[in-house]
């Protein structure tokens, strides 16, 4: 939304946590189960999504949020 929208409709905010928690969380909860789970494709992709994200020049006053997010995410399919 916010690459393709260029951020017309929202700008990324700290009420982004829950939504970079909950991909992280996404991510974590078949791996607790199966440190095999087939997560590492759909964990690539988000990714990829935050690191546009952070990119953006209105992302800036809250990069971290992605990038924790992209480091976790990072770490948990490595």
């Amino acid at each position: 939304m916010y690459v393709v929208g260029g951020c017309k409709y929202r700008q990324p905010s700290l009420a982004d946590a829950a939504i970079t928690e909950g991909i992280v969380s996404a991510v974590g909860a078949p791996l607790a189960m199966d440190p095999g789970a087939p997560v590492r494709p759909p964990a690539q992709q988000s990714i990829g999504y935050l690191s546009e994200i952070v990119e953006l020049p209105q992302a800036r006053p809250v990069a971290h949020l992605y990038e924790t997010a992209i480091g976790k995410l990072s770490d948990a399919i490595s």
